[in-house]
């Protein structure tokens, strides 16, 4: 992976809308900042959009806002795209006629439809971040059974046609095999099934 492309999974600056829209949750909000406002998040802004983004809010919209906010105004951001983004996302004031006419028709299917995109969005980043701890798990876990099986190279060799107490110190170590315990090959092989199964959720 290319140092940009790691600061940009970091929550780091980006260059384009599409970019930073391809980002999730905390990633998201760094970079937004970053990008659209010049600095750093501070704890509210943080705590505030993190909590939009995991109950499902778009985040080409939270985008938007960040342009649109005082200080997004004054920063005005070189981000390839933003201008496109705030001409088609920004909320435009609904006249009193066609008000009317959609409290007339009272289209429940519409509040429906967009809570169910919210939900679909909500739910994708709860994915995404329990991808992510489970990887943080994963490669945990894979140092220690490395060094388990490490540990285990270190033990003393054992034949399979003898005990260890009926084994001359000097016996030839062709004949030798190492017995790696059951315990740990079972976590070796839980944590491939587990790494197996977290590649297809992101795929």
């Amino acid at each position: 992976m290319s140092e940009q492309a790691s600061k940009t999974r970091a929550g780091g600056r980006v260059n384009s809308v599409s970019a930073l829209l391809a980002l999730e949750d905390e990633n998201f909000v760094r970079a937004a900042y970053l990008s659209v406002l010049g600095r750093e998040v501070d704890a509210d802004g943080l705590s505030n959009y993190l909590s939009q983004i995991r109950t499902g809010a778009e985040r080409g919209a939270l985008t938007v806002e960040l342009a649109l906010s005082q200080e997004g105004r004054q920063h005005s951001a070189n981000v390839e795209g933003l201008a496109e983004l705030v001409a088609r996302v920004r909320p435009h004031p609904m006249p009193a006629w066609k008000r009317a006419l959609r409290r007339l028709l009272m289209r429940p299917d519409v509040s429906m439809v967009e809570q169910l995109e919210r939900q679909l969005r909500a739910t994708d980043n709860r994915l995404y971040r329990i991808s992510q701890n489970l990887e943080t798990l994963l490669a945990a876990n894979h140092a220690e059974i490395v060094a388990l099986r490490h540990d285990v190279a270190q033990l003393p060799l054992r034949t399979d046609q003898a005990s260890a107490t009926e084994s001359p110190p000097s016996a030839a170590p062709g004949i030798h095999i190492r017995i790696l315990p059951a315990q740990a090959e079972r976590i070796y092989q839980d944590l491939r099934r587990a790494q197996s199964r977290r590649a297809g959720i992101q795929t």
